[in-house]
């Protein structure tokens, strides 16, 4: 059964955006779930959160001499995969997290970004997609213009599992289970969300690259949803755990 995303509402006195690509379902996938974390949080009261200064960060790199990779750092995103399930399995994972980085609140950085994770046919639609989504946080949010984003705020995509829907040399899709936090400058932290997200890939200048995204609706894990939903309990155990890489069957 193809994942489906629920369309975001559109805010009053905004004209809807165009249709775009079945390719790129409404949103980029980690920009939907700091959607669905946002709007479903709205009324939520205020947590007691403990801060600290902004730090920093290097994206996190593996060991390139042996494993799916990746084997290097551009525009602050992980590339560089080995053609390989594995490698495939692990690019998705890692553009993933790239989509729902904090860092992607300045627009600066998530153009670069996504100019190195898309491939060049879907570049444009991935960015007017992801635009879209994150003028809808930034303006609730009271963020003001993107590229002064200064790391008052946190968001985080934690991959939870993985299933391989299709894979061959040219092309895979690889369906990443994540969760994802975000809170407020304010520090009030709303609701975990968690979503399966398939992402479509293809081998493109000696990479995989990214060709597509659409996500399921909400895919929470016990503890979230209480009590779980039996079909969610279900669709939770297709899902392979990580160790790092993908096993061995």
């Amino acid at each position: 059964m193809p994942l489906k995303l629920l369309p975001a509402r559109p805010r009053a006195g905004r004209a809807e955006a165009r249709a775009l690509p079945r390719r790129l379902v409404a949103l980029a996938a980690g920009t939907a779930l700091l959607v669905g974390m946002f709007f479903a949080g709205r009324a939520t009261a205020p947590a007691t959160v403990v801060r600290s200064a902004p730090v920093e960060e290097e994206p996190l790199a593996a060991e390139a001499e042996e494993g799916p990779g990746p084997a290097d750092t551009v525009n602050g995103v992980a590339v560089g995969y080995t053609r390989t399930e594995e490698g495939a399995v692990a690019a998705a994972t890692g553009y993933l997290a790239a989509i729902g980085d904090k860092r992607a609140f300045n627009r600066q950085w998530r153009e670069g970004a996504y100019r190195v994770i898309a491939a060049p046919e879907v570049y444009e639609d991935l960015v007017e997609s992801v635009e879209a989504s994150y003028e809808r946080i930034e303006v609730d949010l009271g963020l003001g213009d993107a590229a002064a984003y200064d790391g008052s705020i946190l968001a985080v995509t934690v991959p939870l599992g993985y299933r391989v829907e299709s894979f061959n040399e040219d092309r895979a899709t690889i369906v990443v289970w994540a969760a994802g936090w975000l809170t407020r400058p304010s520090g009030q932290q709303l609701p975990l969300r968690a979503q399966a997200n398939a992402m479509e890939l293809a081998w493109v200048d000696d990479d995989w690259k990214l060709t597509g995204v659409s996500g399921s609706q909400p895919l929470d894990p016990p503890g979230v949803t209480i009590p779980p939903d039996a079909q969610i309990v279900a669709e939770m155990a297709q899902f392979n755990s990580y160790h790092h890489r993908p096993q061995e069957p």
